[in-house]
C-alpha cells in the first residue's frame, strides 16, 4: 500500500511538470523517461553558441591577418622577421580553430579559453611590434 502511494504521488508530480514523464509500475519499481525536448534546445543552444564563437573569431584572425600584412609591407628587417614569427602564431591558431566543430559540450569552456587567450596574445604581440623602433 505503501509502493501505491509513493507511485501515485510521483505520477501526480510528474504530470504537473511541463515535460512529459510516463511512469511505469512493475514490480515496486518507478520508471520515468522524460522526453528529449530540453536536451535538443540545449544542443541547439551550443551549436549555435559554437558557430558564433568561430564566426567571431575567424574575424579576428581576418583583422589579424591584414595588420600581419601592413606590418611586413613596412620594408623594416625587423617588422618582416617579426611579420613573420607572428604568422607562425597565427597559423597555429587557425589550425586549433579548424577543430571548432569536433569540440563538445564538456570541453568547450577549455577550448575557447585556449583559442582566445592565442589570439589576445597574438593581438598583444602584433601591437607590440608595430610600436617597437
Amino acid at each position: 500500500m505503501r509502493n501505491l502511494l509513493v507511485v501515485l504521488t510521483l505520477a501526480a508530480a510528474a504530470g504537473g511538470c511541463r515535460e512529459r514523464a510516463d511512469v511505469d509500475v512493475d514490480d515496486n519499481r518507478v520508471e520515468v523517461r522524460k522526453t528529449t525536448e530540453s536536451t535538443e534546445t540545449a544542443d541547439e543552444d551550443f551549436i549555435h553558441t559554437r558557430t558564433t564563437y568561430e564566426t567571431h573569431t575567424r574575424d579576428r584572425l581576418a583583422r589579424i591577418d591584414a595588420r600581419i600584412r601592413e606590418l611586413a609591407e613596412r620594408g623594416e628587417v625587423k617588422a618582416e622577421a617579426a611579420a613573420e614569427e607572428l604568422r607562425v602564431q597565427r597559423d597555429k591558431l587557425a589550425k586549433q580553430l579548424e577543430r571548432v566543430g569536433e569540440q563538445a559540450k564538456p570541453a568547450w569552456d577549455r577550448f575557447e579559453a585556449e583559442v582566445s587567450r592565442g589570439i589576445d596574445e597574438l593581438e598583444h604581440e602584433l601591437d607590440a611590434a608595430f610600436t617597437r623602433d
